[in-house]
């Protein structure tokens, strides 16, 4: 009890029990026992705060007049960082603190650079959503901790500091649309931007954010991931690893306009030869008013770049209409779209960025699949019926030196349903592309896929 009586002119936050401790969940009268609780406390403590472990899964709102001051929450089993996420958004309107823990994973079951990613992308989730504290239960241990029992740092101990230091006062931002969508979540501390990235596999991203960025992997090394593009280019090429890298040195303005730039329907319906016009919206993010030009190039979406004048104010934003006629071979699925900014009365000359739009049906998905059997190649069509209405659909499969092969799928309900093509001498076409053709029967729509056959997958027999 004195120990308890010394602590309490020191220690504010209680927690009572440890962190897999759910006796709290359920219990009868629990505001009752807080207060008896909270009462014993305060004869040694002035500003008192008590906490209990509470399991995710478990719903609960604090009663602000009440004796419980924060609920720490975890489950019994690991999340992911996506997991974390998920339920932290589910407590976004809550005026509660949120606590929530995370261990790492286990040194025997995942390779130190496994660990040391989920590490970062969990703490990571944790900041982006608004966690108040996010503690490791079991921080000394050799297994998962980030000191090993003899007190010695673990190989994550470096991940954890810096990525703590690196996010403590930061306010998120948002994430950058990446050419090859690499992970990464932006965050600023006044004119400070930093920005986290990672990769399944090594890749490069050009990006445009700045001729001073430099970086640094979790472990605090410079990573010396950037090389500059041609000297009248202000681009840059980022080596991307799946080891998190921070990248520093962003410029503000820059950011900001890749945040704010965006398609307001990233949809185009794959109706050959409609004119349709999509609004390209952006915001002028520099402190006085810019004027130029933006240019949209993309392989298959026009014939030659789009190029269209703009004049906006500072902080206002601006609409652009763009203009589509789709040719009868456009792909369906998403199309790349470079979007290079020419400005005058800016810091910068030119900003580029990149944008995804879709082509399709909104009501309709296809997907599809290759294997090898005997001598035959079977191109396997998924035809997935999202609306509520019947779909009905002619499928044409046209492939090199063949006669075109023909199927049709009506009264197609809501879900799945699956067809086989069936191609003889399969060998002949390694290396080259088959084209499938989906057109609605009665309906506008057509949808077009180009599939690679360079290495069918062999059939179980």
């Amino acid at each position: 009890w004195l120990f308890r009586s010394r602590l309490s002119f020191k220690i504010d936050w209680w927690q009572l029990g440890s962190f897999d401790d759910y006796s709290f969940v359920n219990y009868p009268d629990l505001d009752a026992k807080m207060v008896e609780v909270h009462d014993h406390l305060s004869r040694f403590g002035k500003n008192i705060k008590i906490g209990v472990t509470w399991n995710w899964l478990h719903r609960m709102e604090l009663d602000p007049n009440g004796n419980l001051d924060y609920l720490l929450r975890t489950t019994p089993t690991q999340m992911t960082g996506k997991e974390l996420l998920t339920y932290l958004a589910d407590q976004e309107n809550s005026s509660d603190p949120l606590w929530t823990t995370l261990q790492p994973l286990e040194r025997s079951d995942y390779s130190e650079s496994t660990r040391a990613r989920d590490l970062v992308e969990r703490m990571t989730m944790g900041k982006i959503g608004g966690a108040s504290a996010v503690l490791i239960p079991q921080p000394i241990s050799t297994q998962s901790g980030v000191l090993n029992d003899d007190m010695t740092p673990t190989e994550l101990l470096l991940p954890w500091r810096l990525t703590a230091s690196k996010l403590a006062e930061t306010q998120y931002m948002g994430q950058l649309d990446l050419p090859n969508d690499s992970e990464n979540y932006v965050f600023k501390d006044g004119d400070n931007v930093t920005m986290l990235i990672w990769g399944d596999e090594h890749l490069k991203e050009v990006i445009d954010l700045g001729d001073n960025l430099q970086t640094l992997d979790c472990w605090g090394r410079d990573s010396r991931s950037f090389h500059s593009a041609e000297e009248d280019n202000l681009q840059s090429t980022l080596k991307v690893t799946p080891t998190p890298q921070f990248v520093t040195g962003l410029k503000p303005t820059l950011v900001d306009w890749q945040l704010n730039c965006r398609f307001t329907d990233p949809h185009i319906d794959s109706i050959i030869g409609l004119k349709q016009q999509q609004i390209l919206e952006f915001k002028n993010t520099y402190k006085r008013g810019v004027f130029g030009t933006v240019t949209l190039t993309s392989s298959q979406l026009w014939e030659a770049p789009q190029v269209l004048p703009f004049k906006v104010n500072a902080g206002e934003t601006f609409s652009a209409a763009v203009d589509f006629q789709l040719p009868s071979n456009i792909n369906a699925g998403r199309h790349e779209v470079k979007i290079e900014f020419d400005l005058a009365g800016a810091d910068e000359d030119r900003i580029t960025l990149y944008r995804d739009l879709n082509v399709g049906s909104k009501g309709l998905r296809i997907e599809t699949g290759t294997q090898l059997k005997g001598g035959q190649l079977l191109v396997h069509v998924t035809l997935i019926n999202e609306s509520t209405e019947e779909a009905n659909v002619s499928l044409y499969l046209f492939a090199p030196n063949r006669r075109r092969k023909r199927l049709q799928v009506v009264s197609v309900q809501s879900g799945r349903v699956q067809r086989t093509f069936e191609v003889d001498n399969a060998a002949q076409l390694r290396g080259g592309m088959v084209w499938l053709r989906a057109e609605e029967i009665k309906g506008e729509h057509t949808l077009n896929y180009r599939i690679p056959v360079e290495e069918p997958r062999a059939a179980q027999e």
